[in-house]
């Protein structure tokens, strides 16, 4: 699988190019990524500035708060590390 492929496959993305020079995509096939790291106090409002319409998926690297529940709670998709693995190992969990 190519590098442009893998991107298509996880972001679920159908660009499709206009005679303007824009490009018309559907938000819901967009995922908005977001590495999170002990933002309880923070999250819910960096989730409510995302424009309706788009997928959340926030990745909490092994917070000691309570960052996925409020994450959940304010309709992100979330997954857990175990243990911290840096702002890149979140950005690798999250595109795999």
């Amino acid at each position: 699988m190519r590098a442009d492929d893998i991107k298509r496959w996880i972001l679920g993305s159908t660009l499709k190019p206009q005679a303007t020079g824009t490009v018309d995509m559907d938000r819901a096939s967009v995922t908005v990524l977001v590495p999170a790291y002990n933002e309880a106090s923070r999250i819910d409002s960096v989730i409510a500035d995302i424009p309706e319409g788009y997928r959340i998926l926030v990745v909490d690297d092994a917070s000691s708060d309570d960052t996925a529940a409020v994450a959940r709670s304010a309709g992100a998709t979330v997954i857990e590390h175990d243990h911290n693995q840096g702002y890149l190992g979140a950005l690798g969990t999250g595109f795999s």
